[in-house]
């Protein structure tokens, strides 16, 4: 995935137990990090996630809807047209439970800026 520096993203996270089936985390946390100079552009932020149940009662699908700011696709460099972007998502962090997944995904510097 490609977006324009300065520009704000929705990303939705899917959250699935091994077995594909919907999560029920305690807690769902996200993060970026500039991948280019490590720089963490959000610290750890909680976000709220939505459950649907199949007919049998079972949790179908759990899904977090995460709004990264257009703030946060601010070039960190002065000497790259693209730079990466890390964002990870953290279920029942600082549990013994918890789990990670991590989206790289490539910011766009525009012309003029």
């Amino acid at each position: 995935m490609r977006v324009n520096q300065l520009s704000a993203i929705t990303v939705t996270a899917d959250l699935l137990e091994q077995n594909r089936t919907g999560a029920v985390p305690s807690t769902v946390h996200w993060r970026l990090v500039c991948v280019e100079t490590d720089a963490v552009l959000q610290d750890w932020t909680s976000v709220s996630y939505s459950s649907t149940y199949g007919d049998d009662g079972a949790v179908a699908e759990s899904e977090a809807t995460i709004e990264v700011s257009a703030a946060l696709h601010e070039m960190q460099t002065t000497d790259k047209s693209v730079e990466r972007k890390a964002l990870v998502v953290s279920c029942d962090k600082d549990l013994a439970t918890e789990y990670n997944s991590e989206l790289v995904y490539e910011v766009q510097r525009l012309s003029g800026r």
